[in-house]
C-alpha cells in the first residue's frame, strides 16, 4: 500500500482598509499684505585706482606693455579696482567707449570718424589714416576677486574662457547701445555682470566690497609703431 502524503500550503491574506478622510471647505476668505518702502535708493560708484597685475602698485593708465600686432588678445598689465552703490529702481552702471568724441574727453588724443562693426570697438591708431587697422576691439570682464595671471583671464570676446567670459566693449555709437545690455557693468536687483550672454548676461550678487575690472584688446590689426588709445567711460544712470 502506497501512502501519500499532501502538503497544503495556506496562504493567509490580510486586507488592510485605509479609509481617507477629506477636509470639507466651509468658506473661505482673504486678506491683502504691502509694505512700503521709503527712501529713494542709491546710484553711486567710486574708482579707487588703476593696479598692475603682477607688482601691486598704482599706476595712472591701463597699459599693454608686451603688445605685437598679430598677436590676438592680449590682457592688460592693469585691473581697474572699483566700488558701487546700486538701489535705486531700474538703477545701471554701464561701460562703453565713444570714439567719435573721445577727443572731448582728452584733447590729446584723436578722435575716430569713420565706420564702426557693432561691437569691434576700442582703441584708436593715433596719427595714421582711417582704415580697417584704425580701431582695435577691446573686452571686459568684471570680478569680485583680483586675478594676477594670464592663464586666469584669457580673453576670448563672447565665447567662454575657462569659468570666466567676456563681454565686447560697445561704443556709444553702436546700433542698439540704449536699449540692450551689452555695455551693463551692475544692474540693480541683478548684481555685478560676471559673464556675457547675447541678451541679458550672467549677473552675480550685489558687490558689497571692492570690484575688480579687466581689460583685454585683440591686436590682429595692429600696425608695427602705431600708438592706439581710448577713452574707457563708466556711466551711472537710471532708466
Amino acid at each position: 500500500m502506497k501512502k501519500m502524503v499532501c502538503l497544503g500550503l495556506f496562504l493567509m491574506f490580510s486586507v488592510f482598509v485605509v479609509t481617507q478622510i477629506f477636509a470639507e471647505t466651509k468658506k473661505i476668505d482673504t486678506f491683502k499684505a504691502t509694505a512700503k518702502i521709503s527712501g529713494t535708493g542709491s546710484i553711486d560708484f567710486t574708482i579707487d585706482g588703476i593696479y598692475n597685475r603682477a607688482s601691486g602698485s598704482k599706476v595712472d593708465e591701463l597699459t599693454w606693455s608686451s603688445a605685437t600686432n598679430e598677436g590676438g588678445y592680449q590682457q592688460s598689465d592693469c585691473y581697474v579696482a572699483f566700488r558701487s552703490t546700486v538701489t535705486s529702481v531700474s538703477a545701471k552702471i554701464r561701460i562703453y567707449t565713444d570714439v567719435k568724441n573721445q577727443n572731448n574727453y582728452d584733447s590729446s588724443l584723436s578722435s575716430y570718424t569713420g565706420s564702426l562693426d557693432n561691437y569691434f570697438n576700442g582703441l584708436i591708431g593715433q596719427g595714421i589714416e582711417e582704415s580697417a587697422y584704425s580701431v582695435l576691439p577691446l573686452a571686459w570682464h568684471a570680478s569680485t576677486y583680483t586675478c594676477t595671471s594670464e592663464d586666469d583671464l584669457t580673453v576670448e570676446g563672447n565665447v567662454s574662457a575657462g569659468n570666466y567670459k567676456y563681454s565686447y566693449m560697445l561704443d556709444k555709437s553702436d546700433n542698439g547701445f540704449e536699449t540692450n545690455n551689452y555695455s551693463t557693468l551692475q544692474w540693480s536687483g541683478h548684481g555685478l555682470r560676471i559673464g556675457d550672454d547675447p541678451v541679458d548676461g550672467y549677473f552675480g550678487t550685489m558687490p558689497n566690497a571692492t570690484s575688480y575690472l579687466y581689460i583685454g584688446c585683440n591686436f590682429n590689426n595692429a600696425m608695427p609703431q602705431v600708438d592706439y588709445a581710448a577713452i574707457i567711460i563708466l556711466e551711472a544712470f537710471t532708466e
